[in-house]
C-alpha cells in the first residue's frame, strides 16, 4: 500500500483569549500545527515550544493552543538598553536575552539587530482606515484591503501583482514583516489577465538552475532539436546554468506547441531512483493524495506532468527528484512544518505526498495561478521580483493541462 495516513489535516476555531490574555485556538478535525501557526503569523517551532509539544504530528481535536506573539527584527538605537527595549515591546530583558542568545545584556550596541516581540497595539489594528494610509498619496487603481489572519505582505503582493516593498511604501509600513490581521491597507485592484498575441521572433534567454533544453523548448513552443540547431548545440544534455541561448518569443498554442500536444520533456533517469509504478498507478496515487490534502487532483496531475511526465526515475541537474520534482531541502521543510513526518523524495509515495502538501500550502496562501507560479519560482521570489517570463509560460502550460483533464 503506497498511501500514508495523514497526521491531522486543516481548520482551526479561534477562541478569544486565555486566562492570561494570550490568544488561543481550539484544534478542530483536520488541523495541523504548521497550518495553525501559519494563520497566526508564527512558526510551527515557536507554537510547539510555547505549548510544550514535543511531537508536532500529535495534536488532538479539542486541544487548546496558546498563540505566542510573533517576533520581528529591531535595530538598536543609540543610547538604548536591552531593558528599555524590553519594556517598549512588552517583554522582559531575560526573554530578549534568551531569544537572541545574548550572554551579557549590558553589551548591546547601537546598530545591532535583535529579535523583539511585535507590539500588541500593532497586532490589533483598528477596523477603520489604517493611520499609515492617512495623508498619503494613493496610486490610481488602488483600493482598501483588510489583512486576513496568517497573511504576509509578500502573499498579498503576489495576489495583487505588485511587490511587498511597494505596498509597504504606499502604506507607510516601516516593518513589512510586522503586518497584522485586521489592519486596513491600500493595494492594487485585481486586473483581468489578458492574453498576449503570439510573436515568433527569437530573443536572448539565460538558462536557469534546474532547466533542461527540453523544458525550455516546451515553454517556448518549439522542440529541443530546433533550439539545439539554432544555437549550434551539439549535445542538448550539456547546457549549463548562465548560458545564453536564442529562443522563440511567445507561444503559438495553449501548451506552447503548434500541434496543441503535451509539452516535450527532457528528463534524465537516475540509477538510485527506482521506477516504482506505471503511469496509471502514479495518477491514482496523485488523485488519492490530492483528495486527502484538499487539492484539486487536476492541478496536482498537471504539475506532475509538467515537471516529470509522471516519472519517478528522473532527477534534475539541481537535484530535484521524481514525479513532483521535489528538492531534498523542500522535502525536509515540508516534513517538519507541514506533513509532520519524515519524507524521502526517492520514495514514490513520499514524493507525491510532499509535492501535493506543498501545493496545498501554496493554494491556501494565494490564488491558484500564483500557487502554480510559486511551485516553479517560489512565493518570496514572486513577491520581490514579480513573475518571470518563463514562469508565465509555465503557468500557461499547467493551466492548459488542467483544462484538458
Amino acid at each position: 500500500m503506497l498511501l500514508a495516513i495523514p497526521a491531522v489535516g486543516l481548520l482551526a476555531l479561534a477562541v478569544p483569549v486565555a486566562a492570561d490574555g494570550a490568544p488561543t485556538v481550539t484544534v478542530r478535525s483536520g488541523d495541523t500545527l504548521a497550518e495553525i501557526a501559519g494563520r497566526h503569523g508564527v512558526s510551527a517551532s515557536a507554537l510547539a515550544r510555547h505549548n510544550d509539544i514535543r511531537n508536532r504530528a500529535h495534536i488532538r481535536i479539542g486541544q487548546v493552543l496558546k498563540i505566542p506573539r510573533p517576533w520581528t527584527r529591531y535595530r538598536v538605537r543609540p543610547g538604548e538598553s536591552l531593558g528599555a527595549i524590553a519594556r517598549r515591546h512588552g517583554t522582559s530583558t531575560a526573554a530578549l536575552t534568551r531569544r537572541n542568545r545574548i550572554k551579557d545584556p549590558s553589551l548591546v550596541h547601537a546598530g545591532q539587530t535583535i529579535l523583539v516581540p511585535v507590539k500588541r497595539a500593532e497586532r490589533a489594528a483598528p477596523a477603520g482606515a489604517s493611520p499609515a494610509v492617512t495623508g498619503r498619496r494613493i496610486p490610481t487603481g488602488w483600493t482598501r484591503y483588510r489583512v486576513r489572519p496568517g497573511e504576509s505582505l509578500g502573499q498579498i503582493a503576489v495576489n495583487r501583482g505588485t511587490t511587498s516593498a511597494r505596498i509597504a511604501r504606499v502604506n507607510g509600513i516601516g516593518n513589512p514583516s510586522a503586518i497584522q490581521a485586521g489592519r486596513i491597507i491600500r493595494v492594487p485592484r485585481k486586473a483581468a489577465t489578458r492574453a498576449t498575441p503570439a510573436r515568433r521572433a527569437w530573443v536572448r534567454y539565460r538558462i536557469r538552475a534546474g532547466e533542461s533544453l527540453g523544458v525550455i523548448a516546451a515553454r517556448r513552443g518549439t522542440s529541443s532539436a530546433a533550439l539545439a540547431r539554432r544555437n549550434g548545440i551539439d549535445n542538448p544534455s550539456l547546457i549549463r546554468v548562465g548560458q545564453v541561448i536564442r529562443v522563440p518569443r511567445g507561444t503559438p498554442g495553449p501548451l506552447g506547441r503548434a500541434d496543441g500536444g503535451l509539452p516535450s520533456l527532457s528528463v534524465t533517469a537516475h540509477p538510485r531512483v527506482a521506477q516504482a509504478a506505471g503511469r496509471s498507478d502514479v495518477v491514482r496515487l496523485i488523485n488519492a493524495t490530492s483528495r486527502r490534502y484538499g487539492v484539486d487532483p487536476r492541478l496536482a496531475r498537471a504539475i506532475s506532468w509538467q515537471e516529470s511526465g509522471y516519472q519517478q526515475s528522473v532527477v534534475s541537474s539541481t537535484g530535484a527528484v521524481g514525479v513532483m520534482q521535489l528538492m531534498p531541502g523542500t522535502a525536509k521543510w515540508l516534513a517538519q512544518d507541514v506533513v509532520g513526518r519524515p519524507l524521502n523524495p526517492r520514495s514514490l509515495a513520499d514524493n507525491v505526498e510532499g509535492g501535493v502538501a506543498y501545493l496545498a500550502w501554496l493554494t491556501r496562501r494565494t490564488s491558484r495561478r500564483h500557487a502554480i507560479a510559486g511551485y516553479y519560482q517560489g512565493l518570496r521570489s514572486i513577491s520581490e521580483r514579480g513573475l518571470y517570463r518563463d514562469t508565465r509560460r509555465y503557468v500557461a502550460n499547467v493551466e492548459a493541462l488542467i483544462r484538458r483533464t
